[in-house]
C-alpha cells in the first residue's frame, strides 16, 4: 500500500519541528530493524533541506517492497555519495552513544585481519550485547552521511557479533 502525500508532509513536518531543538545541526537517519540504518547530517541552518530530503525518503520507500539501503541514502542525500569512506567503526544500533563506539578503521590506514581481531578484543561488551551490533562506514562528501549494516547474530535478548560477517563488509568497502 502506497501511503498517502500527507504522509510525505507529515515528514517533513517532524523535521521541521525538531530541528527548532537542534542547536549545531540535523540528523536523519532510516531503520530496517535488524538489518542496516542510513543517515545524512546537515548543519542547523539548512532545516529546508533536511525536511525536503526526508520526504524525498519517505516517497521513495512508500512505493517499495524492499528497501536496499543504497536507496535510502540516495533519498536522503538527493546525490550519489562521493567515492571515499572516512571511518568505519562498530557501535550498538540505537545506543551507539551510550554504548560506545570502536573506532576499526581511518582513511589512510591498514587495516590486517590481525588489527581487526585485536580492536574487536578490546571491547567484549560489543561481542556479546544487549542491542543488534553493526558497522558503521561514514564519509563526508557531499555531506557527512553514513551506513550501517548489522553484523550480528541475536540468540534472546543477546546479540553475538559474526567476525565472519563484519570481515566481509569491511572487505567489501575498504
Amino acid at each position: 500500500m502506497v501511503p498517502s502525500a500527507s504522509g510525505r508532509d507529515d515528514a517533513r513536518v517532524v523535521v521541521q519541528k525538531v530541528a527548532h531543538g537542534a542547536q549545531e545541526d540535523l540528523a536523519v537517519e532510516v531503520l530496517w530493524p535488524g538489518q542496516a540504518f542510513a543517515g545524512v547530517r546537515w548543519p542547523a541552518g539548512e532545516v529546508q533541506q533536511a525536511a525536503a530530503a526526508t520526504a524525498r525518503a519517505y516517497a521513495v520507500f512508500s512505493q517499495m517492497h524492499e528497501q536496499p539501503i543504497e536507496a535510502g541514502i540516495l533519498a536522503l542525500l538527493g546525490t550519489r555519495p562521493g567515492p571515499d569512506l572516512e571511518l568505519a567503526e562498530l557501535g550498538a544500533v540505537n545506543a551507539w552513544r551510550s554504548v560506545g563506539s570502536l573506532v576499526l578503521w581511518r582513511r589512510g590506514d591498514d587495516l590486517t585481519a590481525e588489527a581487526l581481531h585485536s580492536r574487536v578484543a578490546r571491547r567484549p561488551d560489543l561481542t556479546t550485547c544487549s542491542h543488534p551490533v553493526a558497522v558503521e562506514l561514514a564519509a563526508i562528501l557531499p555531506r557527512p552521511w553514513w551506513i550501517g549494516i548489522v553484523v550480528s547474530v541475536g540468540s534472546g535478548s543477546v546479540h553475538h557479533l559474526d567476525q565472519h560477517a563484519l570481515g566481509r563488509v569491511l572487505a567489501g568497502v575498504i
